[in-house]
């Protein structure tokens, strides 16, 4: 018998993306293949349709061994419109047939130029990053209700056989809301979750979400829970977008800030007055930092709420400090670690890397952490997690000094939330192996 092996129910994931995650389901998968050249002729499968486009999902940089990726999807189809996103999920690879679809609609948008990778003749290489990427889903044919059902319904019981009953979901939208009600009404839904809306702009979340959240939050919708809205203020370090304090190595470049300040404070600032949190996707050194320091101008100002920083992956010893004095939470995806270890040296100069995966000097300061997934981007597996943990210590990061369970359980352990069992309709506990058992403080 191993003493080490529990069972483990009601576990907390504090970051996924719950349409996609079931989405994923139906793209090609690309993580299989070596490179891009690997994937053999005719690989689609019709699930891998939306209307005409086709869509796959979890390359990386290394599997592209061409100035022009486009033309390594051509080979495969260039009749049919392809997206195939990154596994970061922040940047997307088209075929010239998407291309020529997308290009005239946006490269034309000073605020979407600078996401549009060219090559060294200027010309178009295929890779849209960051809100070029985003834009696309203007142009292509929205889920119906019914898809949006069938996605949530599989991520749900993957994160049931996961062992996980409470998600905290990131990129909610008006439709997706509707449908989880719906869901909620017919007996559907046996997760227990936090739903957060993800606004595009400042108009966006003010005129548009902040009313639609304040009206459907009059009403209680037992194991629904509306948190509060949610933008992406950075990128990420796979697809150089993560804003960084240092350049990137080789570079005059150190990401980008997608919002400006004074956007993010309006929002902030309208969030808290309507007593709702405020979540931020800032994933480098620089983003935290000025995310904490637009939060601090507010309460100087006495506006105070809630802070969610998403991500966390770099985070500067002086910003720790100035985040006591918020009411903060860092959600943090230890398997990060283990998808981005064999670039981050790379990427980032030596003073750089000293802000990596800081969770420990995090938790010493007692600023509250809560460990998630990111799902789809990662797997929402604690096991991975731990796995992740222990790798890093072995490659210098500050270990953490607690046992990693205590930040996948859920924040507030009252009431019925804390209640929920992975027992569900013949959903089995999950047995994990806990990690050995932490000595100091």
């Amino acid at each position: 018998m191993n003493d080490n092996i529990t069972s483990v129910t009601a576990l907390y994931d504090s970051h996924v993306h719950w349409l996609m995650t079931g989405e994923k389901k139906s793209y090609f998968d690309v993580q299989y293949f070596k490179t891009l050249s690997a994937i053999p002729e005719n690989p689609f499968d019709p699930k891998n349709f939306r209307g005409d486009w086709i869509f796959g999902f979890g390359w990386d940089d290394s599997q592209i061994s061409t100035e022009t990726p486009f033309a390594e999807l051509d080979r495969l189809d260039s009749v049919s419109p392809m997206c195939f996103i990154k596994k970061d999920a922040h940047s997307c690879l088209l075929n010239s047939a998407a291309l020529k679809i997308i290009l005239p609609l946006i490269e034309n948008i000073p605020a979407l130029a600078p996401f549009i990778e060219r090559d060294g003749n200027s010309q178009p290489t295929g890779v849209l990053k960051e809100s070029a990427f985003y834009s696309i889903y203007s142009y292509i044919p929205a889920l119906s209700n019914s898809e949006i059902r069938r996605c949530l319904l599989e991520a749900q019981d993957y994160f049931l056989k996961k062992g996980f009953t409470h998600i905290r979901d990131m990129t909610c939208s008006l439709a997706q809301w509707n449908v989880l009600k719906a869901m909620q009404k017919s007996g559907e839904l046996k997760l227990f979750a936090e739903i957060n809306f993800n606004a595009e702009t400042r108009t966006h979340a003010i005129e548009t979400i902040l009313p639609f959240v304040q009206k459907e939050s009059i009403d209680a919708h037992n194991n629904l829970k509306i948190k509060g809205v949610k933008i992406f203020s950075d990128g990420s370090l796979g697809s150089n977008t993560a804003w960084l304090i240092e350049n990137y190595n080789g570079s005059d470049q150190n990401g980008y800030n997608l919002w400006s300040n004074e956007d993010i404070s309006e929002v902030m600032r309208c969030c808290w007055q309507s007593n709702l949190e405020f979540s931020v996707h800032a994933l480098g050194d620089k983003a935290v930092d000025n995310v904490v320091d637009i939060a601090r101008s507010l309460y100087g100002q006495k506006i105070r709420g809630y802070l969610n920083l998403e991500h966390v992956q770099l985070v500067a010893p002086e910003t720790i400090v100035k985040m006591k004095s918020l009411f903060v939470r860092c959600h943090m995806q230890p398997s990060h670690w283990l998808s981005d270890k064999k670039f981050l040296k790379d990427k980032l100069n030596p003073k750089t890397m000293k802000n990596l995966f800081s969770w420990e000097a995090l938790r010493r300061a007692k600023v509250p952490i809560s460990f998630g997934s990111d799902s789809p981007i990662e797997d929402a597996d604690v096991e991975l997690a731990h796995r992740a943990l222990e790798d890093s210590k072995a490659a210098g990061i500050e270990e953490l000094n607690a046992p990693f369970f205590e930040f996948y359980s859920y924040p507030n352990p009252t009431g019925e939330w804390s209640k929920a069992k992975t027992y569900l309709d013949g959903y089995k506990p999950v047995n994990v192996e806990l990690p050995p058992a932490h000595t100091g403080n």
